[in-house]
């Protein structure tokens, strides 16, 4: 029930945004579901799930043209030797490794238990959300062309809402 409201409301938005019909594969949402660390997310129709990882931590969905536009992903709680860190050490190591990367960062928000990061480098537009569940983090990156704008931004927050 949900999902099908989801639909409707990005329906409206759509023609509310006078460029017509939408294809009829960005209409719709298919689900995927961790089994390792416990995370959901809808994504569009429209993009096609690549195996999962052979870790069991996540895949990776590109679009028809065979480009990578959305990947999911978890891992433990854990920096790169093994010590245990937190959402906000993650958050800020995130921010310096975009920055350090070229990305523009134009949103930033840490809250109770996930953050939000997006922004665009000089032909792409990303949208990063982390959440935290039991002794994971859980990563989804929707990372797309900018000619690719007025496809992914309305869908984006669809995406986003859903992954938990």
């Amino acid at each position: 029930m949900n999902s099908l409201l989801v639909n409707l409301l990005a329906i409206l938005a759509f023609f509310q945004s006078g460029e017509g019909s939408p294809p009829a594969d960005l209409l719709l949402t298919k689900t995927y579901c961790n089994a390792r660390f416990g995370y959901c997310i809808e994504y569009l129709d429209a993009l096609v799930p690549q195996e999962e990882a052979p870790n069991g931590d996540g895949t990776v969905f590109k679009n028809k043209q065979g480009e990578k536009i959305l990947t999911v992903f978890g891992r433990p709680k854990q920096d790169a030797n093994g010590h245990p860190i937190s959402l906000e050490k993650q958050f800020s190591a995130d921010i310096s490794a975009l920055k350090n990367a070229s990305y523009s960062i134009s949103y930033q928000k840490i809250d109770n238990g996930f953050y939000v990061i997006s922004g665009f480098s000089r032909n792409k537009i990303f949208y990063r959300k982390v959440i935290a569940k039991g002794n994971a983090l859980c990563f989804a990156v929707l990372e797309y062309p900018n000619g690719e704008k007025s496809i992914y931004d309305q869908y984006s927050e669809v995406i986003f809402r859903t992954f938990e």
